[in-house]
């Protein structure tokens, strides 16, 4: 079995009492509890199948708050999990199998490849200033921070995030359902809607700029996206609480858009 030399000083410091709940192997890269106001006796726990490291040499020099670096810095990949914990009981309420960032719709022509359970990228290391949170100007990130991010009034959820380019920021929501008492992934039903043709309904879980962008009012979004050489991507989304998903539409066009 390949140990990498990162991941013994993360086993040192995490939560040991949850390891022995999860398969072989596992390793925790965080331990988050749920707020007892929504449910008492219940913990996030993110953890993957780490099949390798990767810490460029150089890479603070060459971080910036907008590319790929900004989302990746020093990073573990592998399959990513969630798993919901009872903390009382000590056993687990069930697993989420994380979406890999492929699952989007990206620019013009490009579709997302579905049953793209993938690796991912998850920083141990990054700087301060791009989509995750970093207290010092450079150390480790908060990747379970919980807040409101669907406008329901309950810090529940928290986001992750995928750099491709430097104009290409693919996010995706995880939360606790207190409807159901499970860790989700929550789901975008998107219109993709692009000159000349015919609308495309798509259900997604990563969406470009999403969870990075504010809101106008909780729960409801519309902004822009504007892509070298000229493509430009006009969101309008909207949470859908009875569902506990997303729905919106996506315009695109290849020069700039009507004006409102």
């Amino acid at each position: 079995m390949i140990v990498f030399p990162a991941l013994l000083a993360l086993k040192t410091v995490l939560h040991s009492e949850y390891a022995h709940l999860l398969p072989k192997g596992a390793t925790i890269i965080e331990v988050q509890p749920i707020p007892a106001t929504a449910r008492k006796n219940r913990a996030l726990v993110l953890w993957m199948n780490v099949t390798s490291t990767d810490c460029p040499a150089g890479w603070e020099e060459d971080w910036t708050k907008i590319c790929p670096e900004s989302t990746r810095g020093c990073a573990y990949s592998g399959m990513t999990k969630v798993s919901l914990m009872d903390t009382a009981e000590a056993r687990v309420i069930n697993t989420l199998d994380v979406w890999g960032s492929h699952d989007a719709m990206a620019t013009i022509g490009v579709s997302p490849s579905h049953g793209a359970k993938d690796s991912l990228d998850i920083p141990y290391r990054l700087g301060r200033g791009g989509p995750y949170y970093v207290e010092a100007p450079f150390g480790k990130p908060k990747i379970m921070l919980l807040k409101d991010y669907n406008g329901d009034g309950e810090a529940l959820e928290f986001a992750l995030f995928s750099a491709w380019t430097c104009s290409d920021l693919l996010t995706t929501l995880i939360g606790y359902s207190r409807r159901n008492d499970k860790v989700i992934q929550y789901p975008v039903r998107l219109s993709w809607i692009e000159p000349n043709e015919k609308p495309v309904v798509v259900s997604v879980y990563w969406v470009e700029h999403l969870f990075s962008s504010k809101p106008q009012r909780p729960g409801y979004w519309k902004y822009r996206s504007i892509y070298p050489p000229g493509v430009y991507e006009e969101y309008e989304i909207r949470y859908l609480p009875d569902r506990e998903a997303f729905e919106g539409t996506c315009h695109v066009w290849e020069a700039p858009p009507p004006s409102h």
